[in-house]
């Protein structure tokens, strides 16, 4: 089984939900613990195995493009010039077609070392990374049978399948994945540019089996907003140095 060695990084949205915070920098550009979710984000990648991150901008691009002048030729940069009017799915066609497998990451995500190593050595080509219960007020729920992907969603009562978990934002896809989601990307597309990058996974396991894997006490938030950030410095960052 080839291990990937390329991430994506889904860095083009505005922050909104961050008020002034969000309109000064992009949210990858937030500290906890003294650095940078994206800064910590690429180098857990580096240490699990990947050599080159691909960062898809948008909102305050300027601020990823002297990342990447820091980091050098292993991180590259490419800009979604429609991330205002369009959801994260525009983003990750940006990229480009994939002809290798990659692990699909969300820029705002804090997540301790071993969620990208248990991808990057997973025997499956394809895997999406789930949780136990968070608590955190905007979950994303895992629904799942036979150990593979059925929906997702942030409301309980539209959930087409047994819950499994909640979708942490890292996951892993091989190019026969990458190929169906582009091919589903053209019919959800087709009535809006708001799509999210994951209602496209959800359409590509039906014809693609996207297995989950749940690690039940992983440690890791999403920070999207002022809440969520100062749970990240009071709750989660004590952990991860734990």
């Amino acid at each position: 089984m080839t291990r990937p060695r390329l991430a994506v990084i889904l860095a083009a949205g505005r922050g909104l939900r961050l008020g002034a915070r969000g309109e000064e920098m992009p949210k990858g550009f937030l500290e906890v613990g003294g650095q940078t979710l994206i800064d910590r984000s690429i180098r857990m990648l580096q240490a699990a195995g990947v050599e080159r991150v691909r960062l898809v901008t948008g909102h305050l691009a300027g601020h990823y493009e002297r990342l990447a002048a820091r980091h050098g030729s292993g991180v590259t940069v490419t800009h979604n010039p429609d991330y205002a009017n369009s959801g994260s799915l525009v983003s990750l066609l940006s990229a480009g077609a994939l002809d290798e497998p990659y692990l699909l990451v969300e820029s705002d995500v804090l997540y301790e070392a071993q969620a990208p190593r248990l991808l990057v050595e997973a025997a499956s080509p394809d895997l999406l990374l789930a949780s136990g219960p968070t608590n955190s007020g905007d979950e994303v729920y895992v629904a799942a049978e036979h150990g593979c992907l059925t929906d997702l969603s942030k409301r309980l009562d539209t959930l087409r399948g047994p819950r499994v978990g909640e979708l942490v934002g890292l996951t892993r896809i091989s190019p026969a994945l990458d190929a169906e989601i582009r091919a589903q990307a053209a019919h959800l597309l087709a009535a809006t540019r708001f799509v999210e990058y994951e209602q496209a996974l959800v359409a590509a396991s039906a014809r693609h089996p996207l297995p989950v894997l749940v690690v039940e006490d992983l440690v890791w938030t999403e920070v999207d907003d002022e809440a969520q950030l100062a749970r990240a410095l009071a709750v989660i960052a004590p952990r991860l140095r734990a």
